[in-house]
């Protein structure tokens, strides 16, 4: 019976370390890889600090080589902007079924989410209400969740 006890004892005491590890590992994210530009970008302005920390370069140097660096970084993130509007006003790509939803008023895309159309403006939340009680559904739901009625 004792050595029961010790046993119990040991992996409650393992369980009350160990969850906290476990849990943080599970809960951890890894951040989205950012493309291949932007990865050029960062190293880049990594080696011009290298150069400049090491004494590879002077000062009026690595400044005017910075600003240059800043110059195309800016340049190149107005291109993706103008990109994504230029997109953005065309309708975007296809909408594939059941990631977005259209708005009611100009059949415009838009991401889960969203509380106003990006083209008209219009609201798209919109309450769906069983006509028999009055409790909210989900757009695709055939009964009520409450009282079981057909939508």
């Amino acid at each position: 019976m004792d050595t029961v006890l010790v046993v119990f004892i040991a992996l409650a005491a393992l369980a009350f370390v160990g969850y906290p590890l476990v849990r943080g590992i599970r809960a951890r994210q890894v951040p989205p890889m950012p493309d291949l530009e932007t990865q050029v970008v960062y190293e880049d302005a990594e080696a011009l600090e290298l150069d400049f920390r090491t004494g590879k370069l002077a000062a009026e140097e690595y400044q005017a080589l910075q600003r240059g660096a800043a110059a195309g970084a800016d340049d190149e993130l107005e291109k993706r902007i103008k990109a994504l509007r230029r997109e953005r006003k065309r309708g975007g790509a296809p909408v594939p079924s059941g990631v977005r939803g259209q708005c009611p008023k100009c059949r415009a895309p838009y991401e889960p989410g969203d509380r106003f159309c990006a083209k008209c403006g219009a609201t798209l939340a919109q309450t769906r209400a069983c006509a028999n009680c009055g409790a909210p559904y989900d757009e695709g739901d055939r009964f009520c969740v409450k009282c079981g009625k057909p939508l």
